[in-house]
């Protein structure tokens, strides 16, 4: 399973990742094409030229598998038990202003359930070379480094709720109007909304790579296209991922709680 796992990250890290930055990097030399979907979020240029370069990746390298990418359309869930999901830009908002707060985010599910989970950053690529981050069922969850996986990455230890840093991703007004999430809110040291999935999922997993690492992540009425990348990484960074009832999720799931066990059962005793 390990070396199935390397084998196919580091494909997707030099053939279809590293691709990526080039078209990231135009923002600032061509004018991009950018309109509204019917949900009123964004979608770029740049969006559609990734998605196109990850088709193109999958057809050389995986052809036998369906893709659900966030800018085509796609059956959910498909016929098929073995398919791959694409969000070709997470945190479209936030390129499109400018912030570094964006990343690439793929996963390959197995007979309906994730077998491995990737989140590449741009940002950290270009400055430290450390912006891939990787989850594979039974193989733990990893930040890797030139290609290569260099540190193992685990989700807090935090014990107490009050003292935990929240983070929070999913519709701005469904976050702001939720009577469960302010109350959550009010219980945490610290909170912050709407990162992008990409960076709040790889700032949960690997919290012990920092001196104060995220605690809690809630999705409240999130696209299926950014939470089935979550639960495979707060599961192998050692934490646990359920819906608001405390259950298994399954793959439709909107609403997700991920977080370590302690202040998993902190958060459900208060909802």
């Amino acid at each position: 399973m390990k070396d199935d796992a390397i084998e196919i990250i580091t494909r997707f890290y030099h053939d279809f990742f590293l691709k990526t930055i080039p078209i990231f990097n135009s923002l600032s030399q061509r004018k991009l094409v950018v309109r509204d979907k019917a949900d009123g979020s964004k979608v770029s240029s740049v969006d559609l030229e990734i998605e196109r370069l990850f088709l193109e990746f999958i057809t050389k390298y995986f052809p036998d598998f369906y893709v659900c990418s966030e800018e085509m359309e796609f059956k959910w869930p498909p016929d098929s038990g073995s398919f791959m999901v694409l969000d070709p830009l997470d945190g479209t908002h936030n390129y499109l202003a400018g912030f570094p707060l964006y990343g690439v985010m793929a996963t390959i599910v197995v007979e309906k359930s994730p077998y491995l989970s990737l989140i590449f950053l741009p940002y950290e690529e270009m400055i430290s070379s450390k912006g891939l981050f990787t989850a594979t069922s039974g193989w733990g969850a990893w930040r890797w480094h030139l290609g290569k996986p260099e540190s193992r990455i685990y989700i807090s230890g935090q014990s107490c709720l009050e003292n935990s840093f929240l983070l929070l991703e999913g519709s701005g007004r469904d976050l702001n109007s939720s009577p469960l999430i302010q109350k959550i809110i009010s219980r945490t040291a610290r909170s912050r909304k709407a990162l992008s999935m990409a960076w709040s999922v790889t700032r949960l997993a690997a919290a012990s790579l920092f001196p104060n690492g995220i605690d809690v992540l809630i999705c409240v009425n999130n696209k299926i296209t950014d939470n089935i990348h979550a639960p495979l990484f707060a599961q192998e960074a050692g934490g646990i991922c359920t819906d608001f009832n405390g259950n298994t999720v399954t793959l439709n799931c909107k609403n997700l709680i991920l977080t370590n066990h302690s202040l998993h059962a902190s958060i459900m005793s208060r909802i």
